[in-house]
C-alpha cells in the first residue's frame, strides 16, 4: 500500500510533528515500563531474601532494609526444606530474577551454591493454596476476597546454600503480570499524545488559517486586478506583518 503524503503545509508539519512526538512519547514509555518492572522485581526478591535470611539466622538478623515488597500478610508462607529442587518439569526459570537474588544474598553474606526463581499461579502450587485455603477459610472471607486471594501469581524462590545440602524454599506474592502495567502505561501514553498532538495542531492552524486566506486573495487579484476583499491581518505577529504588506501591494 503507498503512503500519501499530505501536501498542505498543516499535513506535513502536523505529520512530522506528530512522528517526533510519538517516537519520543514511545522510548519514555518504554523507559518507564522498564523501570517500574525493575523496582517491583527488586522490591520482590528483597522479600525473599528477607525470608531466607530470618529463616537461616533469625529475624535479628534479617536486614531491615531488605523488607520491602508487598505488605500482604495474606500472602505470606513459611520458608519450607526440601531435598529437590521447587523447580517442576516443564516450568521457565526467571534469569533477570536469579540474578538479582544472588546479588541480594551475596551482600549480605549469605551463601547460594544454587539459586531457582519460578513464577507460578497460587492454584498450582500444593503447599501455597492449601495453606491460603485454610487461612481464608479462619477469616471468614467473602466470595469476591477469596477469589481475589486465590487468582494470584507467586514468585517461588528456591536457594540452595551449598552443593550438597537441602533447598530453602521461599514464596512471596509476585508483581503485576506485564500486560497488566502495560495497559495502563499505554494509555497513559496515547492520551498524553493525543492532547499534545491535539495542541500543536491548533498552533498549526493560527498559522496556516491566515496563510491559506491570503493565498486565495492573491490569487484572485492576479486574475481580476481586483483589490477589494483584502484578508484582515490575523494570526501570529510575523503572519500579521505579512498579510499587511500584501493589502499594502494591492
Amino acid at each position: 500500500m503507498k503512503f500519501v503524503r499530505p501536501t498542505s503545509l498543516l499535513g506535513q508539519m502536523l505529520l512530522a510533528v506528530a512522528g517526533a512526538l510519538l517516537l519520543v512519547q514511545g522510548l519514555g514509555a518504554a523507559l518507564l515500563y522498564r523501570a517500574q518492572s525493575d523496582r517491583f522485581q527488586a522490591d520482590t526478591m528483597n522479600a525473599a531474601a528477607f525470608r531466607l535470611i530470618a529463616q537461616a539466622r533469625g529475624i535479628d538478623h534479617a536486614p531491615r532494609k531488605l523488607r520491602m515488597g508487598p505488605r500482604d500478610r495474606l500472602h505470606r508462607f513459611e520458608v519450607q526444606s526440601s531435598s529437590q529442587s521447587p523447580l517442576r518439569v516443564g516450568e521457565r526459570h526467571n534469569s533477570s530474577a536469579e540474578k538479582k537474588l544472588r546479588e541480594i544474598l551475596a551482600a549480605q553474606d549469605f551463601p547460594a551454591a544454587d539459586v531457582v526463581v519460578i513464577r507460578r499461579s497460587l492454584m498450582t502450587d500444593t503447599f501455597a493454596h492449601a495453606t491460603l485455603t485454610k487461612r481464608v477459610d479462619h477469616l471468614e472471607l467473602g466470595q469476591e476476597a477469596r477469589h481475589h486471594a486465590m487468582n494470584a501469581d507467586l514468585y517461588v524462590v528456591g536457594v540452595r546454600p551449598t552443593q550438597e545440602g537441602n533447598w530453602m524454599v521461599a514464596r512471596v506474592r509476585a508483581p503485576p503480570a506485564a500486560s497488566d502495567l502495560l495497559m495502563p502505561l499505554l494509555l497513559q501514553t496515547l492520551t498524553l499524545y493525543a492532547v499534545l498532538v491535539g495542541v500543536v495542531a491548533l498552533i498549526l492552524r493560527r498559522i496556516t488559517r491566515p496563510l491559506a486566506a491570503l493565498t486565495k486573495q492573491v490569487a484572485n487579484f492576479a486574475s481580476t486586478q481586483d483589490p477589494s476583499g483584502q484578508v484582515e491581518p490575523m494570526g501570529p505577529q510575523d503572519v500579521r506583518q505579512l498579510i499587511v504588506a500584501l493589502n499594502a501591494m494591492e
